[in-house]
């Protein structure tokens, strides 16, 4: 009798250490599944911060905008993973800047553009550059808060657009829209 008690406690025995140590198993194999995720999204936030220096270096309006909307396409694949904003914790401000930046760039070109007339003395091509700037920010939603989330300003100057300046200069200019 003695002898059925102790086999059936080191089956017990047996049985609870293949499960402890499937347990472990299982728990090292889901820990590196997870610091593997980590490192991938590093790596895409490596690409997003080369990204973002490049954008940064684009001389014209539309490579800037293009490469903004690149670096942010990039970002947007740590969405994947679920440890993404234990990561990347500013995740959600640096999407709102560079979908600012995509989008006010070309105003920015433009109301530089004006800018530039405006020295030379020339009403007719300011008000023509202000209304590309209008057109802009009609076609692509541009509001003030996009512009100050961009952190762009025209070369130069220092000064913070808004719209309703751009609108205020073109009514000066003749503008009666």
């Amino acid at each position: 009798m003695e002898f059925l008690v102790a086999v059936a406690v080191g089956l017990a025995l047996l049985i609870w250490w293949n499960k402890h140590n499937a347990a472990q198993e299982h728990e090292r194999r889901v820990e590196a599944a997870r610091q593997q995720r980590i490192y991938e999204i590093q790596q895409i936030g490596s690409s997003v911060q080369s990204l973002y220096e490049k954008m940064n270096e684009a001389k014209t309006a539309s490579t800037r905008s293009s490469r903004a909307q690149k670096t942010l396409d990039t970002l947007k694949q740590v969405t994947a993973y679920p440890e993404y904003r234990d990561v990347i914790r500013n995740y959600d401000e640096m999407a709102q800047h560079l979908e600012a930046i995509a989008r006010v760039a070309p105003v920015i070109a433009a109301v530089e553009k004006a800018y530039r007339h405006k020295f030379k003395g020339s009403q007719k091509p300011e008000l023509n550059a202000l209304l590309d700037a209008l057109f802009e920010i009609r076609k692509n939603d541009v509001t003030n808060d996009d512009i100050r989330n961009a952190r762009l300003m025209p070369e130069g100057t220092g000064e913070i657009v808004e719209i309703e300046n751009i609108e205020r200069r073109c009514r000066e200019l003749g503008w009666e829209g």
